[in-house]
């Protein structure tokens, strides 16, 4: 047997230690995910202590402005100079982070109510954007494809409180190549499930 005689090199971030007496931060929703400077956003989850003290939320690794704190509600307003990236709850005095949610900062937001994520391994973070009615996705990622076992693609979407179809028009395409088709949402069926409907989605499959 030989043994490797050179030292590797790993980093790490996004460090949380839970026990069962004291659970990490989980953000479990925020109110948008894309967002020009000067908006306010709010992250609901648990675990993120009674007040403020030390803790930060960090958004690329930079702090935010924090507006109001509670254990189960953060209201943050996105400063000056942010970019892209993930936001993070960073709960003191252990500096335990919580899990990242990645938050585009745009001129051009979604409206209120749009949300949008990667889906799967897209391998490149996706971003969406909207202007003049018209929504702008960018997205990676190998697609949704009948019998596969797992999707790749980034998703537009809103919550419905119950049934429903987004239905939108493909105005055009550049770059990778496409796969339309349908998608229903059901109170009782995950956003990730097919219908047979006239509605047509766009998803992107990377090709390089």
């Amino acid at each position: 047997m030989e043994y490797v005689k050179s030292l590797a090199t790993a980093t790490f971030d996004n460090v949380s230690v839970s026990s069962a007496t004291n659970a990490g931060p989980v953000i479990n929703t925020v109110s948008a995910t894309t967002g020009s400077v000067g908006n306010q956003i709010l992250i609901s989850g648990s675990g993120f202590g009674a007040s403020q003290t030390t803790s930060v939320v960090t958004l690329n690794a930079t702090a935010v402005t924090i507006n109001s704190w509670s254990a189960s509600s953060i209201s943050i307003t996105i400063p000056s100079g942010a970019t892209s990236g993930y936001l993070v709850v960073s709960v003191a005095p252990a500096m335990d982070d919580s899990n990242p949610v990645f938050f585009t900062v745009t001129t051009h937001p979604l409206p209120a109510g749009w949300l949008d994520q990667d889906i799967g391994q897209v391998g490149m973070t996706g971003s969406a954007s909207y202007a003049s009615g018209v929504f702008t996705i960018q997205g990676a990622g190998q697609g949704i494809y009948s019998g596969s076992t797992s999707d790749s693609f980034h998703f537009v979407y809103q919550s419905l409180p119950g049934d429903g179809t987004i239905v939108a028009r493909v105005v055009s395409l550049t770059g990778g190549s496409y796969v339309p088709c349908s998608r229903s949402f059901s109170a009782h069926r995950p956003a990730r499930t097919f219908s047979g409907t006239e509605a047509r989605h766009l998803h992107r499959r990377r090709t390089s």
